[in-house]
């Protein structure tokens, strides 16, 4: 029975560790585009805040859906927080004046989309497999 228990708990942390995993690294955006930049691949900055309801939507469902986590294999992703004042200074310098806003540059940091406000797993994994095969 103890064994039983154990392997229960085993079971259940791994469960509960795996819905927490998220699809962003802890990079700073500089160490970002250097990465990007080094393995060729895109970078997705997500411009987010805490208090607000579409971005935690998006981190709750989008973000998390199966299609949404595959297609951003192919793309460094990092999360700006618009509160803090490092965040700040980088949304003035990417011009934003709204949240959500997803920005993507390519590898060699030219801006190739921007999106702003919520949008769903099906549309997101659509527009990223479209970047990812141009």
């Amino acid at each position: 029975m103890k064994n039983l228990t154990r392997i229960f708990y085993l079971l259940l942390t791994t469960i509960v560790l795996a819905g927490n995993q998220t699809v962003f690294t802890d990079l700073s955006l500089n160490e970002a585009q250097i990465l990007s930049k080094k393995d060729g691949k895109p970078l997705l900055i997500k411009f987010h805040a805490d208090w607000c309801h579409n971005c935690t939507k998006m981190d709750r469902t989008t973000f998390k859906d199966s299609k949404v986590v595959l297609e951003l294999e192919n793309y460094i992703s990092v999360k700006i927080d618009v509160d803090t004042a490092l965040g700040q200074k980088t949304a003035k310098a990417f011009g934003i004046s709204a949240i959500p806003v997803i920005v993507i540059l390519n590898d060699e940091g030219d801006e190739i989309l921007r999106k702003v406000g919520y949008h769903t797993p099906k549309v997101l994994a659509s527009k990223l497999s479209q970047l990812s095969m141009e």
